[in-house]
């Protein structure tokens, strides 16, 4: 090796001591709760505010992460990083029963920098703003109730003129509307405070066919077609079989309400590397492309040039988001105006049973 060769490699060295010197310089002094660990779990540098976080159960530097004293949510998040080799974004609990907001990525081959953020303040302020709606919204009810009950008494218990029919009708469908407002908030809250509801083993293809067949009547009345069709063994999923209903009726029911008569709407479940594919198909009024974005937004309404007497709460796909997104799964939407809209749910499969192929036709003859 020449002279030159020599004095290049010592540039490179001191480059490289220098760039690592800046490293921990900064790691030393910054106010982040900055924690390294290798591939076992092992921690092997924490910054100032991270070595402030850890009490006597704590690991020291070189010592392994134990789920035992406490801290299993983050062994967990850790242990997903490694295997699947990728950055992750995940929520944990801390033993003193803070919430942190935890980011995982890979520094270097075999070690892995989790960066920790506080966020149980701002947890505990979402927790008392859906305790306060959760609050209101049983307060609303019984006049709510009251409204409805009596303007029924009002049109059984004496004759009414055009007018005095028409007026008590509209302060119906009001009071109806505000009702299911109410509810829809009330479940948004309930679902927020009760995240981690338990979840048991889901035949996710019953469950489609049974709620197709709840919605036949109402297809039946707008001269609909309503096709399920089943080509998969038996489908399980892990979840909150009453939430996944819940999904299943609003993603239908807005495909019965937005095709006009004569509509054809069409479901489909299919197996896709072990993800239950649903499918929510209809030749309906369709979304505008501007509109798309924010259709899973909370109190979002899409304006359809034509068709803005359909009434709805705006808070429907918000809570279908939340409950897939809950389930780790996805919902996706493809849409054109006049032409319909196709609403995509993938939820993670626990187990299938073996079926022979079925083939499920469910047709309403239309008039």
């Amino acid at each position: 090796m020449n002279e030159t060769s020599l004095t290049l490699e010592k540039v490179g060295l001191r480059f490289v001591l220098d760039q690592e010197l800046q490293l921990a310089a900064i790691l030393e002094n910054t106010a982040l709760a900055i924690l390294i660990f290798d591939v076992q779990a092992n921690l092997l540098f924490a910054s100032p505010a991270g070595q402030k976080l850890f009490d006597d159960r704590g690991p020291k530097l070189g010592q392994k992460l134990s789920a035992d004293s406490g801290y299993e949510s983050l062994c967990q998040l850790l242990d997903k990083a490694i295997c699947s080799q990728d950055s992750l974004v995940g929520e944990i609990i801390w033993p003193d029963k803070r919430i942190f907001s935890a980011e995982i990525s890979c520094v270097q081959a075999g070690s892995y920098a989790v960066v920790l953020y506080d966020v149980s303040r701002f947890k505990e302020r979402e927790k008392m703003k859906d305790g306060f709606f959760a609050t209101a919204v049983h307060d609303l009810r019984s006049p709510i109730t009251s409204i409805i009950g009596f303007s029924h008494l009002t049109k059984a218990t004496g004759s009414l003129n055009a007018h005095q029919n028409e007026f008590v009708q509209q302060i119906q469908h009001a009071a109806v509307h505000m009702s299911e407002l109410l509810e829809d908030i009330l479940y948004l809250t309930k679902f927020d405070l009760d995240a981690e509801s338990k979840k048991v083993a889901v035949d996710i293809s019953q469950s489609l066919f049974e709620i197709a067949g709840e919605f036949q009547p109402q297809a039946a009345l707008k001269r609909q077609r309503l096709a399920l069709e089943k080509t998969e063994p038996q489908i399980t999923v892990l979840g909150n079989e009453s939430q996944l209903r819940r999904v299943l009726r609003n993603l239908i029911g807005n495909a019965v309400k937005y095709t006009p008569e004569g509509g054809i709407i069409t479901l489909s479940l299919e197996l896709e590397s072990n993800l239950a594919k649903i499918n929510v198909k209809d030749t309906g009024y369709g979304i505008p492309s501007i509109d798309l974005p924010h259709i899973f937004d909370r109190f979002y309404r899409v304006r359809n040039n034509g068709h803005n007497d359909i009434q709805g709460t705006g808070l429907g796909l918000a809570i279908v988001k939340s409950i897939i997104e809950g389930h780790q799964g996805t919902i996706d939407v493809q849409s054109e105006p006049g032409k319909g809209s196709c609403f995509t749910v993938t939820l993670p499969c626990s187990y299938m049973k073996e079926l022979s192929p079925i083939v499920l036709q469910q047709e309403q003859e239309t008039a």
